[in-house]
């Protein structure tokens, strides 16, 4: 499955493409996300600042069900994408938004959404660092990543520590980041490592409660990280908007190298959005 800027989506087949729009049930053309609930029910999610509203479509096979997200009507989408819409491991959905974070029940469906109500909203009162998430990853452990691009932050990432229900923030200083950054992608590695991208470039590990820092200089391709993909190798994949791909043979390791792919090596640009197998 694809997700386009403003085409639509778009099922992948052997015999080729299959387009999906307004006319498909798509409540808007751009696709912020694609996922699976734990039901195995395939969603878009679409959001834009022309339809302020958050839509999840579920597809029934032939087309996409258009269901309207039971939020507050002042509040509108986030201009975030791929990592948005979280169902964590006890089925409660995480929806980021320009006003906060709405945490709902766990749903029978993804019909339950045009109903269902929120029982807890985070925000820059009560948890969170700024009110506009971007980004949301649950680790194996079960914690919440959760990335904030509102500008100027006092730090640009959380953790919401499941065991205690508390929030961890984590400032420039203490994932000695260059740069003020928002995280804009979350991938474990098979040590269960969290590695992060960064909104101006660079990556970094979490392992045993401390972060490792990796940067152009030591073999990160410039510009942002779109995407981080493991592989069935354990590999890690790296998507930047500038600088082609990387690649991490040992993610685990304690000085990881990177092989770097550009347009000298095959790619039509090296502007790269997303990576999958």
């Amino acid at each position: 499955w694809v997700g386009t800027e403003s085409g639509g989506a778009m099922k992948v087949i052997r015999r080729g493409f299959t387009s999906y729009a307004e006319a498909d049930g798509l409540e808007h053309a751009r696709i912020a996300a694609i996922g699976e609930d734990h039901n195995g029910e395939l969603f878009v999610i679409t959001g834009s600042l022309a339809a302020p509203s958050f839509h999840i479509h579920r597809f029934d096979g032939r087309r996409f069900k258009n269901i309207k997200v039971n939020l507050p009507q002042d509040v509108v989408p986030t201009w975030g994408w791929n990592q948005l819409f979280l169902q964590d491991r006890m089925k409660q959905w995480w929806v980021p938004t320009a006003g906060g974070l709405f945490q709902f029940p766990a749903m029978r469906s993804l019909q339950d959404f045009a109903t269902a109500r929120p029982f807890k909203v985070y925000t820059s009162k009560n948890g969170l660092t700024g009110d506009e998430p971007f980004r949301l990853f649950e680790d194996s452990r079960g914690d919440v990543w959760i990335s904030i691009i509102t500008t100027p932050a006092p730090a640009y990432m959380i953790r919401w520590e499941r065991a205690t229900e508390t929030f961890h923030r984590y400032e420039s200083k203490d994932i000695a980041s260059h740069a003020e950054s928002a995280p804009t992608t979350f991938e474990e590695d098979r040590n269960r490592n969290l590695w992060i991208g960064f909104y101006w470039g660079s990556l970094a590990r979490y392992r045993d409660g401390k972060f490792d820092t990796f940067r152009k200089e030591d073999g990160v391709p410039q510009g942002m990280i779109r995407d981080l993909h493991l592989d069935h190798a354990g590999r890690l994949w790296i998507a930047t908007a500038e600088g082609g791909v990387a690649r991490v043979d040992d993610p685990t390791h304690e000085r990881p190298t990177f092989a770097q792919y550009t347009t000298k090596e095959g790619l039509s640009s090296d502007q790269i959005t997303s990576i999958t197998e």
